[in-house]
């Protein structure tokens, strides 16, 4: 499988635990997500989109957040990532802007409260 094969089911994961976000087959699609991004920087050394990869994987595994995330937060890394795939060349400099606001929006839920480190 190559990146732009990754990106896919990426991209095909994050919509899919949206529409089911609050039943049992989001553990289906977020298990198919840490699939596809894990050890991303070992697969495809180089690769920008890689760098997203692994940041998404470490987001999710992180206190085992994956379950806790509202829908807009999915949405919002799964726009992001389809930018990042949608460009020409993702460049070093747009691969960590988008880290920054996917960690950034991780962050602004777990300040609000919505997502806890508490199982």
């Amino acid at each position: 499988m190559d990146i732009e094969q990754t990106v896919e089911t990426v991209l095909l994961n994050l919509q899919r635990i949206q529409r089911f976000h609050d039943g049992l087959p989001s553990a289906v699609y977020a298990y198919g997500l840490l699939e596809a991004t894990q050890n991303s920087l070992v697969q495809f050394p180089g690769e920008p989109l890689a760098k997203f990869l692994d940041a998404l994987h470490t987001v999710l595994v992180t206190d085992n957040r994956w379950g806790r995330y509202t829908v807009e937060y999915y949405q919002r890394v799964y726009s992001l990532l389809e930018q990042l795939a949608q460009s020409e060349t993702a460049s070093d400099i747009a691969v960590e802007a988008a880290i920054q606001q996917m960690e950034q929006a991780s962050l602004t839920l777990l300040q609000s409260g919505v997502v806890t480190d508490e199982d």
